[in-house]
């Protein structure tokens, strides 16, 4: 049966853009507030991680309704005042499955991982033999399953011992915790929040971070630079400063109306204090780390080694919470 789908409508629709306002409301389906995608995901992720949260998915597909594009609204996705608290439990549920998940320490580690083998291939460029594996543009990445591309790095002499390490769950180690709670008093103005800042900026700060990483490997003797196991030299690429994003949730209130009976639907946040919740989280609960390999002798020179780096550049200075929260 011949199915006649605009694909470039479609296109539109998944980065949340249409021809016209009145489609509006087909683009909040797909990649709005309350989207399929949210409605499916956090309510998974909280069960397979085990973590209590409310997500009421019938409640806020009952209440869902397309407003009429009245009172200088677009013809939007709207929930009615009912469904509104069903709304803010969802959004509280993906902020609460951030710090338990999604930025959990292991997760971040072995998302480094991955770094590290893919950033080991742009170094080495021709030097893979593998022409497959030579990532020249983003669509390559879409050629490879998790198996495929694990498989064929496994074989190539400069990325296996990074795979196989990745593959037996051989993780990289925490050697420093960095978050607001283990400074030992508040960073001069500025300081922390510009650390903080590079994990959601964009290559000049990637360029910074990898500048930092590459600082605190050069003050790790040459002696301890070395695989344990294997006797291969370690490198950089061994070793992460991870910042993670902050959880951006503000644009996804911003956009979400709620319909209360009078002439234009009223914006949830004006509800829902998302900003006091996002500073609060901040404040408590975001975290980064340094990552090393997992050796305890080479992540104590690691930590030493962040330490004076992060304390040069930023003025943080740690208290030794930083380092036991690492189990050092």
């Amino acid at each position: 049966h011949h199915l006649d789908y605009d694909v470039d409508r479609i296109a539109g629709y998944i980065v949340g853009r249409t021809d016209t306002l009145d489609e509006a409301y087909k683009a909040d389906l797909i990649t709005g507030p309350i989207d399929a995608d949210k409605l499916d995901y956090l309510p998974r992720d909280s069960y397979f991680t085990g973590i209590r949260t409310e997500v009421d998915t019938q409640h806020i597909i009952q209440s869902m309704e397309v407003w009429d594009g009245s009172g200088g609204i677009p013809k939007t996705l709207v929930v009615g005042l009912s469904g509104a608290t069903s709304v803010e439990q969802m959004h509280f549920a993906k902020l609460s499955l951030f710090p338990a998940m999604y930025n959990h320490q292991k997760v971040r580690a072995l998302e480094c991982m991955i770094r590290g083998i893919v950033e080991k291939i742009w170094e080495a460029g021709d030097d893979i033999g593998e022409p497959a594996l030579r990532l020249q543009n983003v669509t390559d990445f879409l050629r490879f399953s998790d198996f495929e591309f694990l498989t064929l790095a496994a074989r190539e002499p400069q990325l296996r011992r990074k795979t196989q390490r990745l593959i037996n769950r051989n993780l990289l180690r925490r050697a420093l915790h960095i978050s607001a709670l283990v400074l030992r008093s508040a960073p001069a103005e500025g300081n922390y929040s510009d650390f903080v800042k590079l994990g959601a900026g964009g290559p000049e700060d990637q360029i910074r971070i990898r500048a930092l990483r590459e600082e605190i490997f050069e003050q790790i003797p040459q002696a301890a630079r070395i695989d344990g196991t294997t006797g291969e030299p370690l490198d950089v690429s061994d070793l992460w400063v991870d910042i993670p994003k902050a959880p951006s949730m503000s644009k996804d209130i911003m956009r979400c109306y709620v319909n209360s009976g009078g002439s234009a639907p009223i914006p949830l946040r004006t509800l829902f204090p998302i900003d006091a919740w996002l500073d609060a989280y901040a404040a408590n609960k975001w975290t980064a780390h340094v990552f090393g390999f997992p050796d305890e002798n080479h992540l104590k020179l690691v930590n030493n080694a962040a330490i004076n780096v992060l304390e040069n550049r930023f003025n943080l200075q740690f208290s030794p919470q930083a380092t036991e929260e690492c189990k050092l």
